[in-house]
């Protein structure tokens, strides 16, 4: 009831809206990463210096045919609201790019 004496009825509705799972294959897994190209995107501070160290390791133990870093920090902001038009379209062309020349990457860790 509301300060008056009359009944009030709410009617509460979710703004997340529905959502669907999308399942994905994940790729075949490599029996190993010795003589393969290596890919490393780098995104945020200091995940290069992991990765520097990271691709230390690599060559020392694992002998890979190359490694290619792609530099993101560098070159685009990841703040959802300064990324320019140009970005939103070249962006994806240079992930295919990077992706085509590895056979496999390393592009985020989770926490």
């Amino acid at each position: 009831m509301n300060p008056t004496g009359e009944q009030v009825l709410w009617h509460l509705m979710d703004p997340s809206g529905q959502t669907h799972a999308v399942r994905h294959k994940l790729s075949p897994r490599l029996d190993t990463v010795a003589g393969k190209t290596a890919g490393f995107r780098i995104q945020w501070s200091n995940f290069d210096v992991f990765m520097a160290r990271f691709k230390e390791l690599l060559l020392e133990r694992e002998h890979p045919a190359g490694i290619h870093e792609w530099n993101l920090e560098k070159t685009w902001r990841t703040d959802v609201a300064l990324r320019s038009r140009r970005d939103q379209v070249t962006l994806p062309k240079q992930f295919d790019a990077f992706a085509s020349s590895c056979d496999w990457a390393v592009i985020g860790l989770a926490g």
